[in-house]
């Protein structure tokens, strides 16, 4: 769709039906919770790989300058850690930071716009597809990571602003995933602003969603000692794609069973 299709569908669309939503993202969910497992672990090793080369680089950096990157001794001491590397040490370790974040997040968005894409092929009945790193590709890679620093900063100027703005950017931040997911040849800005006109629209049926379905996943977590975050995390997204779906709409694409067994 264009960007003005788009907003005009957005406009267009109905209230929200919480009681629908819940249902039909259970019912979702029976069918792909081992593909949010799947997501979910590969987003994690990928994650803590990129973090691991990263850790590896500022040793590179460190090393030969006698820079220690002992996490006690910074956090007991980081006027003198700071004194130790310098101007341009901060620099480098900050520009570093900053980096890292942009992948990391990136990575993991990408991972999990794949999910939305498994989630569609599934409601559909289509056939899955297994191409897990399908956005970690180029142009897409690039934007998500331009993206994920988008929603850093985001998130950090809603913080700084007594917190309450956090609340509020919340709904739109976890928009940004679904509207890039069915969307990717979108600009960052337009990004953004589609999935802040959808959080507009409908802040308070999506908070209340996805308030509910984040305690779902935090109780059970509790109650099974941490493993339950492990399969029902990805249970949090599938609201957010019915309600692109029915905010938006998504198009019929891909081969269904059927049309395979008719082949």
């Amino acid at each position: 769709m264009t960007l003005s299709q788009l907003q005009s569908n957005i406009e267009k669309s109905a209230s929200l039906d919480f009681s629908s939503i819940f249902s039909r993202s259970i019912d979702l969910f029976k069918k792909v919770w081992v593909q949010g497992f799947v997501h979910l672990i590969l987003g994690y090793v990928v994650t803590l790989g990129i973090s691991f080369v990263f850790y590896l680089l500022m040793l590179l950096v460190a090393i030969p300058f006698g820079i220690s990157l002992n996490l006690t001794e910074m956090a007991a001491y980081p006027e003198a850690w700071a004194a130790s590397i310098g101007i341009t040490g901060i620099i480098v370790f900050i520009a570093l930071y900053i980096i890292l974040i942009m992948l990391s997040t990136g990575v993991f968005l990408g991972i999990f716009a794949h999910f939305f894409c498994t989630l569609r092929e599934v409601d559909q009945g289509n056939v899955e597809t297994s191409e897990y790193f399908k956005f970690l590709k180029r142009p897409y890679l690039f934007k998500l990571a331009k993206l994920g620093l988008a929603i850093f900063g985001i998130t950090m100027l809603a913080s700084l602003a007594c917190g309450l703005p956090l609340f509020y950017v919340i709904v739109p931040i976890a928009m940004m995933l679904p509207v890039f997911a069915f969307n990717p040849d979108l600009s960052v800005r337009e990004l953004i602003s589609i999935a802040f006109k959808v959080g507009n629209k409908h802040w308070f049926t999506i908070f209340i969603t996805l308030s509910i379905f984040g305690l779902i996943t935090v109780v059970a977590t509790l109650f099974t000692c941490g493993l339950g975050a492990l399969f029902l995390t990805p249970l949090t997204y599938i609201p957010l794609y019915y309600i692109y779906k029915d905010t938006i709409g998504i198009e019929e694409t891909g081969i269904s069973d059927d049309d395979i067994h008719a082949m």
